[in-house]
């Protein structure tokens, strides 16, 4: 009755062993280390500090004039163009300047992470996503060719034609905060 006990514990143990193995390895993979958001029961929950997310924001990044963020929150929408699957993304915003900021964040388990890993290929997952303008002037992901893009409109013509862009009353900026990112 001992030994079979030993041996249910032991397998216990390689199977939770393997498995804390096998997303603490994939989390490295990319970059991950501790969720910024989970979800709990069907909701999505912020789990870290926003307040030094807004200064991060507001210390690394230009504004024209001073911003007060006054939300962060997770969004959870479907991708537009060759493929619509959900993903999620953190966006905070200012309303009065209409400012809103958006980064994408990879869902594994019930968790939402960053990926601050660096990929000279690719670096969508590591970029903000910045949209000043009227209420139609929101965070978008164009997927064209198997290739993720951000958008700040859901026409995806915003994304390569200036002039378009330039009709619409929002200005896009991309950016990249090395101080985040892993090698």
């Amino acid at each position: 009755m001992v030994i079979k006990s030993v041996k249910i514990s032991f397998a216990l143990f390689v199977i939770l062993s393997s498995y804390y193995s096998f997303f603490k390895n994939h989390n490295e993979d990319i970059g991950l280390e501790i969720p910024f958001a989970k979800i709990i029961n069907g909701e999505l929950k912020i789990i870290q500090d926003t307040t030094l997310l807004k200064e991060k924001l507001k210390e690394n990044i230009s504004f024209d004039k001073p911003i007060h963020f006054n939300s962060v929150e997770i969004v959870k929408q479907k991708t537009l163009g060759d493929l619509q699957e959900e993903y999620y993304f953190v966006l905070i915003r200012d309303n009065h300047s209409k400012v809103r900021i958006a980064r994408w964040l990879n869902l594994i388990g019930d968790a939402l992470y960053f990926n601050n890993k660096t990929n000279q290929n690719d670096s969508f997952e590591q970029t903000y996503l910045i949209c000043v303008g009227k209420s139609d002037c929101y965070p978008e992901v164009f997927v064209f060719d198997n290739q993720r893009n951000w958008g700040c409109s859901k026409d995806p013509k915003c994304i390569i034609d200036p002039e378009k862009r330039d009709n619409l009353d929002c200005d896009t900026y991309k950016t990249i905060l090395i101080s985040e990112l892993k090698y």
